[in-house]
């Protein structure tokens, strides 16, 4: 397989997982924001974020401690996400 190729696909699998987390997060901030109206958006948006780039840093190059806390972290949020969706 060429390198266009890779990418194209690479591309278009975060793309997808990308959308998808954007649509369970804003559903799942709707929810909240109806059961706590004073939560804030960008402290949504970080935690959010954070749990969502978990798995993507899970596979990279890091030192063994924090790639393992990724991993697992990252492990749990992708069975809270097929849950969700």
């Amino acid at each position: 397989m060429n390198k266009i190729g890779i990418t194209f696909g690479v591309t278009i699998i975060l793309f997808v997982y990308g959308g998808s987390n954007l649509y369970i997060g804003r559903k799942f901030f709707q929810w909240l924001k109806l059961l706590f109206p004073s939560i804030s958006g960008t402290i949504f948006a970080l935690i959010y974020g954070f749990l969502a780039l978990s798995l993507i840093m899970g596979v990279l190059p890091l030192p063994t401690v924090l790639k393992g806390t990724m991993g697992w972290i990252g492990s749990y949020w992708m069975g809270i996400f097929i849950c969700s969706f």
